[in-house]
């Protein structure tokens, strides 16, 4: 148990704090508790000096064994390792204070800060190299091919894989060439007993954390609504988002965003566009772009790791392990686009894993 203490420490900031370790010494009674804070996720190894009486018993309070610290000029050298995120105090049986306290971290610890850094190093630089969202929309997203036609002319299946979804015969599904929004053609979905819905042809999402899906929708009647439909598949579980937007009597961007992808993205990905009651539908030039990091995570993610990667620098560990294991540096984006760039070199790795500067049995606070 320390001793209570109510006044602030009046004792110098230990060189060591920098790093992350702290050292306090609180007196009481003719006692001394010297007590050391780890702030970093690694075991670290502090030293220091014991100036006051040599003779004076020096006990490990939470191990609870004596110590025997060795004689130096000045006093007695100390040396005790410090648990990540841990706290080790000794008390001494004399007023007394510890001089010259040096950090010195063990080389696993170091080894693992330095893999880590270079990690953040190759990261920066591929944020650096760039981060464009690429196109994944489905097929014939602008509906300009050449749909099928039956002997009477009437236009049979939409190229691409567009299709009713239910086929029901309350609802029809063509290409025509009456006002496309541009090109030649676009989509006409008609309702006319009530919802029906448009699915594309599957594509894939490719690596990312969001889609931003934006497509051109007219309807018949001014107001009405039409929901938009994510549809895929993860790891064999059904992924979907929706949202809804109102229509109008002309041309209109719809403007969809799914920001909550898992990081290797869909498998399979379809667009669902539902007519929620009867009328009509017309739906033109549907771009989907894969957000692998946008603008504002690439920002903070740069200035993250540039501070990370100065801390390891300048031994602030403890800050050095707080940015490397920070949001930003391991936004899901950012690892999207990292594994993205990383495929397209000739000796890609089969996994890209996430280095980590912390250990396997890391400690949370």
């Amino acid at each position: 148990q320390l001793p209570p203490r109510r006044s602030p420490l009046d004792d110098d900031p230990s060189p060591a704090q920098e790093a992350g370790v702290a050292v306090r010494s609180l007196r009481e009674g003719g006692r001394t508790v010297i007590a050391m804070v780890n702030d970093t996720p690694y075991a670290m190894r502090l030293a220091g000096v014991i100036k006051g009486d040599p003779k004076a018993p020096v006990e490990d309070i939470g191990r609870n064994v004596k110590l025997v610290p060795q004689a130096v000029d000045g006093g007695r050298k100390l040396v005790l390792d410090v648990a990540p995120f841990g706290l080790s105090a000794v008390r001494v049986a004399a007023d007394v204070t510890m001089d010259s306290s040096t950090l010195y971290p063990p080389q696993a610890a170091l080894a693992t800060m330095e893999a880590r850094s270079t990690a953040l190093a190759e990261q920066l630089a591929t944020i650096n190299r760039g981060g464009t969202s690429p196109v994944v929309e489905p097929p014939n997203a602008g509906f300009e091919d050449e749909p099928p036609r039956s002997p009477d002319g009437a236009t049979g299946e939409v190229p691409g894989g567009w299709r009713l979804d239910p086929a029901v015969e309350a609802a029809s599904l063509d290409v025509v060439e009456e006002r496309p929004h541009s090109g030649t053609r676009c989509l006409r979905l008609e309702a006319r007993q009530g919802p029906a819905s448009v699915v594309s042809g599957e594509f894939s999402t490719g690596p990312g954390a969001g889609l931003l899906v934006q497509a051109y929708l007219r309807v018949e009647k001014e107001g009405e609504r039409v929901r938009v439909w994510i549809e895929g598949e993860d790891a064999g579980r059904p992924f979907v988002r929706r949202s809804e937007v109102v229509g109008s009597a002309e041309w209109r961007p719809a403007l969809v965003r799914v920001s909550d992808l898992p990081a290797g993205g869909l498998a399979s990905a379809r667009l669902r566009f539902e007519a929620s009651g009867p009328g009509v539908v017309w739906l033109d030039d549907v771009r989907v772009r894969s957000e692998a990091a946008p603008k504002a995570v690439r920002i903070n993610a740069q200035r993250t790791i540039l501070a990370a990667l100065q801390a390891f620098r300048d031994r602030r560990y403890a800050e050095f392990a707080r940015l490397a294991d920070s949001h930003w540096a391991r936004h899901p984006g950012l690892l999207a686009l990292i594994r993205r760039e990383a495929a397209k070199g000739p000796e890609a790795p089969a996994e890209a894993a996430e280095a980590s500067a912390l250990p396997p049995d890391r400690t949370l606070r």
